[in-house]
C-alpha cells in the first residue's frame, strides 16, 4: 500500500474575544495516515502555499471562546493537544527514534483587547525531493458565518516492501512438518523482518498448523520534521513497512465412524489420504469383522501419507432401553488425561442421536450436544430426545393376526467424540452399536436395580409385555392382547395355543405365524378367543386356554420362545351389561379391563354468555341472553364389579396410564382418568369393588354415535329401541 501525507487548506472564522467577530483566521491541516493536525499561517506572505524548503504555521487554539479569560485558561490544553498529535504522526508514520524533544509554551501579547497567544511549526520535507514537496494552493478568506471549504494537496513517497509466501502444510494432521518461504520485493533493502513468536529468521521450518504474522521493515529513510523554536524537533521517518497474515494449513484428521451391530463391526475411515490399511489385534486387516467375542479391541488405521490413528473399538449385546427412564452415555478420558490435562486443554464430549425413521433410514435428532469434562468425565442422557418419536400401539377392533407394533419402539445409535485443543477439534467419532428404545418404564426402585433386565427378561422364556395377574378370568368376547419381544433374530415365530374343553380333552394349535422377526421388534398379539378362534363346540364347551410363542428352527422340534398364559372362562351371568377399556402398561403393551359393575354418564356445562340490551322492538324469541359458547365434558362413572386384590392393586397401571380407551359402538374412544383418591385395597376383604371416572373428549357439537358400515354400503334402519348415545 502506498505512503502518504495529506495538506488540506480550511478556513472558518473564530471569535477569540467577546464583543464584534475577528477576522477569518484561515488555517492548514495536515492530514497523515488519518490524523488530522489544524496549523495556521504566521503571516499573510506565506498564504500563497507551502515552499519546498518547508513552511512556518502559528499554533492557535480552537473557536468559541466566550471570553480572554475562558481561551487563555484553556491554551495549555490546546498546546499539549497539537504536541500529543505530532507524537502519535510520528508513531503511526514509523519507528525512527524522536529527534529532539517537544515542549509547549504560548506568548501572551498583552492587554484584554488584543490578546494572542501563538506558537509556531515549521514542516519541512528530508528525503525524495518533489515526492514529499508540498504543492502550491490558492488561499482562500472569508467571513465567520461562511461554510467550511477545503483545497487538499497530497504528497506520495515510494511503495513499501511486498511480500509472498509459499506455504508447505504439515502432512499430517497435528504433525510439526510444515514450513513457509517468503520472498520480498520493493521498497528499501536491506529488509528486517519479524514474526509475531518474536522470529527474526525469514524462512521458518518444522511448524504446526497454525496462524502466522510477518512484519518486514525496509531501510527508507524519508520523513516529514516538524520544527519550532520553543518546542524543539520532532522528526518522523516513513520507514516502509509490510505485514502479511498467513494460515499455514495441514491435511484432514484420519477419522474412523465406528458401527457395531451385535457381534459384527464395521469401520470406515474418512480424511487424511486415503487408501487405508487397518490392523487388529489379531492381525487382520479387514475394515468389516463379523463374529467378534465381546470385548474391547484396539484398532490402528493409516492413511496413504503414513499418517497413524488408533481407535478402540467396543463389542456388547445389542441393548433395550425404556424411553421414561434414563438413558445414559458416561464418557471418559482416561487416567492419562487426569495426570497431566494439559494434554487435551479445553476437553468436552460431543454425544450426537441418530433415531430410525419409519423409512429404516437413520437421523439425527436434537442437534449435537456438548458437555465439559468434569475430571476428564462426563455422562449424557438422551432418553427426552427419544421419547417424543415413539407412541402407543392401538390395535384395530377384531384385529385377527400378529401386527407389528412399529410406534412403541425405535432402533437407535449415539455417537461420540472428545473436543479439545487451543482452537478446539472434534477427535475420532465412535458409534456405539444399534440399540431399542422401547416407550415405556419401570418404576423408581426396579429402574435402579434393574432386575428386570438382569433376571426376568433374560430367563430361557422370555416374558410378555404385562404385568397382570396370571391366570386371567375373561369372557368369550372380551378382546385380549399380549405383546411380544424376543431377543434374537427369528425366521418365523408361531402362536400356539393349548385349548381345554369341560370333558376333559384338549387339543394344540397353530394359530398365527410371522416370518422374519427381528431382534428387539415388538409385535402385538390378539388373545382373545373371537381372534383365536375359539368357541363352544355341540357337544362341549371351552373352559381354558393357554397360549405362548415358538419357532421351529430349520425344521427342528420347536423351540418354546416365550412364557404361557392362561386364560380361563368366566361364564358368571353379569349384574349389568359388560363393558371393556384398553390401557397402556408401564411395559409398553395394552391390557383389558372388564368392567362388569353400574355405568353413569353424566357432562359438565360450560360456556360464556352476555346479557341482551332490550330494545323497544326486541325479539322476544331471543331472549334477554346471547349465548357465546357452550361445551359439554363427558364423563363416565363406573365401578369395575368384584375384583380380587391382585387385580385392584394391578389397576395402579391404569391410574397411571397416559393411554387409555373405551370401546363402545365397535370403535375405541379415548379417555383419561381423573385425578381422585381410589381405594385398591382394604385388609380383609379379599374381593371387592373399585368406584372411576374418566373423561371423554370435550364436545361443542353434538352428534350420536352412527352405525358402522362399508364404504359404499347404505346404512339400514335404526331399530326403534336402537340407542347410539352412552350410556
Amino acid at each position: 500500500m502506498a505512503r502518504f501525507a495529506e495538506l488540506r487548506l480550511a478556513y472558518t472564522a473564530e471569535t477569540f474575544i467577546t464583543g464584534a467577530p475577528y477576522n477569518s483566521q484561515d488555517y492548514w491541516e495536515l492530514t497523515i495516515r488519518g490524523l488530522v493536525v489544524r496549523l495556521r499561517p504566521v503571516s499573510d506572505a506565506a498564504q500563497a502555499g507551502p515552499t519546498a524548503d518547508g513552511y512556518n504555521f502559528l499554533v492557535s487554539p480552537g473557536k468559541d471562546f466566550p471570553t480572554v479569560s475562558d481561551w487563555l485558561a484553556r491554551l495549555q490544553a490546546t498546546a499539549n493537544s497539537l504536541k500529543d498529535a505530532l507524537l502519535a504522526v510520528h508513531t503511526q508514520l514509523g519507528y525512527a527514534g524522536l529527534v529532539g524533544e517537544v515542549q509547549t509554551s504560548y506568548n501572551q501579547a498583552g492587554g484584554n483587547s488584543a490578546e494572542r497567544c501563538q506558537s509556531y511549526v515549521r514542516i519541512k520535507n528530508t528525503r525524495h525531493g518533489a515526492d514529499l514537496n508540498f504543492s502550491a494552493a490558492t488561499f482562500h478568506t472569508t467571513y465567520w458565518s461562511d461554510a467550511w471549504k477545503f483545497s487538499s494537496y497530497t504528497i506520495t513517497n515510494i511503495d513499501p516492501p511486498t511480500i509472498t509466501i509459499e506455504q508447505v502444510k504439515c502432512l499430517c494432521f497435528g504433525g510439526v512438518t510444515g514450513s513457509l518461504h517468503p520472498t520480498i520485493t520493493g521498497g528499501v533493502p536491506p529488509y528486517a523482518p519479524i514474526w509475531n513468536d518474536g522470529i527474526t529468521q525469514l524462512e521458518r521450518t518444522n511448524l504446526p498448523a497454525g496462524e502466522y504474522e510477518l512484519l518486514v521493515q525496509d531501510n527508507d529513510a524519508a520523513g516529514i520534521i516538524f520544527e519550532n523554536t520553543e518546542w524543539g524537533a520532532l522528526t518522523t521517518n516513513f520507514t516502509g513497512e509490510t505485514r502479511m497474515r498467513v494460515t499455514l494449513g495441514q491435511n484432514t484428521r484420519v477419522q474412523v465412524l465406528i458401527a457395531a451391530t451385535g457381534t459384527d463391526v464395521t469401520l470406515t475411515a474418512t480424511g487424511g489420504v486415503g487408501p487405508y490399511t487397518y490392523l487388529w489385534p489379531d492381525g487382520s486387516t479387514l475394515a468389516s469383522r463379523s463374529g467378534l467375542a465381546a470385548g474391547l479391541y484396539s484398532v490402528k488405521i493409516t492413511d496413504a501419507l503414513g499418517c497413524e490413528t488408533t481407535i478402540e473399538v467396543r463389542v456388547q449385546v445389542s441393548q433395550l432401553f425404556f424411553s421414561r427412564n434414563p438413558i445414559t452415555l458416561p464418557l471418559d478420558a482416561g487416567d492419562v488425561y487426569r495426570a497431566n490435562p494439559a494434554i487435551k486443554p479445553n476437553l468436552s464430549f460431543i454425544c450426537q442421536v441418530w433415531l430410525q425413521d419409519e423409512a429404516g433410514e437413520f437421523a439425527l435428532v436434537g442437534g449435537e450436544l456438548e458437555q465439559p469434562a468434569a475430571q476428564g468425565r462426563t455422562t449424557f442422557q438422551v432418553q427426552e430426545l427419544l421419547d417424543p418419536y415413539l407412541s402407543a400401539h392401538v390395535p384395530a377392533v377384531g384385529l385377527a393376526a400378529f401386527e407389528r407394533a412399529s410406534a412403541l419402539f425405535r432402533r437407535f445409535y449415539l455417537q461420540y467424540a472428545e473436543r479439545y485443543g487451543d482452537s478446539p477439534a472434534t477427535g475420532d467419532i465412535t458409534t456405539l452399536q444399534e440399540h431399542t428404545v422401547l416407550l415405556g418404564g419401570l418404576d423408581f426402585y426396579e429402574a435402579r436395580t434393574r432386575t428386570w433386565f438382569n433376571s426376568y427378561q433374560v430367563g430361557a422364556l422370555a416374558p410378555f409385555l404385562t404385568w397382570q395377574p396370571n391366570p386371567r378370568l375373561v369372557t368369550l368376547e372380551q378382546p385380549e392382547f399380549l405383546y411380544a419381544l424376543v431377543p434374537r433374530e427369528l425366521d418365523n415365530v408361531q402362536l400356539r395355543v393349548l385349548v381345554h374343553f369341560d370333558d376333559g380333552h384338549f387339543e394344540e394349535r397353530t394359530v398365527f405365524t410371522a416370518t422374519d422377526w427381528k431382534r428387539h421388534e415388538v409385535y402385538c398379539v390378539p388373545v382373545g378367543a373371537q381372534a383365536l378362534g375359539l368357541q363352544d363346540e355341540a357337544t362341549r364347551r371351552l373352559t381354558k386356554w393357554t397360549v405362548w410363542l415358538s419357532t421351529e428352527p430349520d425344521g427342528d422340534d420347536p423351540v418354546t420362545l416365550t412364557e404361557f398364559r392362561d386364560y380361563l372362562v368366566d361364564r358368571r351371568p353379569p349384574e349389568h351389561p359388560r363393558r371393556y377399556m384398553l390401557y397402556q402398561n408401564s411395559l409398553g403393551g395394552m391390557n383389558t379391563l372388564a368392567i362388569t359393575g353400574e355405568l353413569q354418564y353424566e357432562v359438565e356445562v360450560s360456556g360464556e354468555e352476555a346479557q341482551l340490551g332490550l330494545a323497544a322492538d326486541y325479539d322476544p324469541l331471543q331472549g334477554d341472553v346471547a349465548v357465546l359458547d357452550r361445551e359439554l365434558r363427558p364423563m363416565l362413572k363406573f365401578d369395575t364389579g368384584l375384583l380380587p386384590a391382585a387385580d385392584r392393586l394391578h389397576l395402579q397401571e391404569m391410574l397411571l396410564s397416559r393411554r387409555i380407551l373405551f370401546l363402545h359402538g365397535g370403535r375405541w374412544m379415548p379417555v383419561v382418568c381423573k385425578p381422585k383418591t381410589v381405594q385398591l385395597l382394604v385388609d380383609g376383604k379379599a374381593r371387592g369393588v373399585l368406584e372411576l371416572e374418566f373423561y371423554l373428549p370435550r364436545q361443542r357439537q353434538f352428534t350420536p354415535l352412527l352405525p358402522v358400515t362399508a364404504v359404499g354400503v347404505l346404512p339400514t334402519r335404526v331399530s326403534d329401541d336402537y340407542s347410539p348415545q352412552l350410556p
